[in-house]
């Protein structure tokens, strides 16, 4: 066999740094997704759609960009000359974000957290800001919907290709609905709660898929303990098409884990 060529300008994969986490989470509201993506290591950088963080205000070590808050809103968008921020009682948070993310995402850093808190939230922004302000076709003078949803798949793909070169822990949190057939019957399986053309390949632009669930502990009674266990489901099956890049998780016969960081690191890093 001839020697095989290899570009000079390549670097063999174990010399780069350790590689951060990128992570699609997706469960039912109150399942536990926000409590579980501030387990990860701080600072974290959360943008915040939701208002959902008051159970961790004791926390130093958690930083709010407040998407949910109008009048900062329309503050950074001023301060950034964006245009067209308020109109018809609507403000425009997904360009504001959009905006924000060029700025900001080259500068975090390996060892910290960024957490998208919830994509669902700023897609809704996104869909109520164009119901606002339709685009209609100059020859049938009716909504051409064609358009939004052109616009609306490129936006999600400028963003998800953008959050490619993040150095930092990135989660992002998405509500969750159950799927149908033909026949509007439930399927069993449950989906990012998403529309558009989009939906169909998240997957393939996160390292990590998990569903975060939330169920009633069972002792060895079989009755209820009073407690809730919330874990992630990390491999796929008919209910969700999870994803898991953690080795050791791989190698084992695990379907579900604690809904924490800490299953995520090695057995010897986690026990040490």
């Amino acid at each position: 066999m001839s020697d095989p060529y290899i570009p000079t300008f390549s670097k063999p994969l174990d010399q780069f740094p350790m590689m951060s986490k990128r992570i699609g989470l997706q469960g039912a509201p109150h399942s536990g997704k926000t409590w579980a993506a501030m387990t990860f290591p701080s600072p974290i950088i959360v943008f915040d759609f939701d208002n959902k963080m008051d159970a961790h205000k004791h926390r130093n070590d958690i930083h709010i960009l407040p998407f949910y808050d109008h009048e900062w809103c329309l503050a950074k968008g001023k301060e950034l000359k964006l245009d067209n921020m308020l109109s018809r009682d609507m403000v425009k948070r997904w360009d504001l974000f959009r905006k924000l993310m060029a700025l900001e995402i080259p500068k975090f850093q390996p060892g910290q957290t960024v957490v998208i808190d919830s994509w669902t939230m700023l897609q809704n922004n996104y869909d109520l800001w164009f119901v606002a302000h339709p685009t209609v076709s100059t020859e049938s003078g009716k909504v051409d919907n064609r358009v939004f949803y052109k616009n609306k798949g490129d936006f999600s793909l400028l963003i998800l290709e953008m959050f490619k070169g993040c150095k930092a822990n990135l989660i992002w949190t998405f509500h969750e609905s159950k799927e149908e057939d033909a026949d509007g019957k439930p399927t069993g399986r449950y989906n990012p709660l998403m529309s558009g053309r989009v939906k169909e390949v998240l997957g393939q632009h996160f390292g990590d898929w998990y569903r975060q669930t939330a169920e009633t502990e069972i002792g060895p009674d079989n009755k209820p303990t009073g407690k809730t266990l919330y874990q992630w489901q990390i491999k796929p099956n008919t209910t969700c098409k999870c994803s898991c890049s953690v080795k050791h998780l791989i190698d084992s016969n695990a379907m579900y884990v604690p809904a924490n960081y800490s299953s995520l690191l090695p057995p010897k890093q986690k026990d040490g």
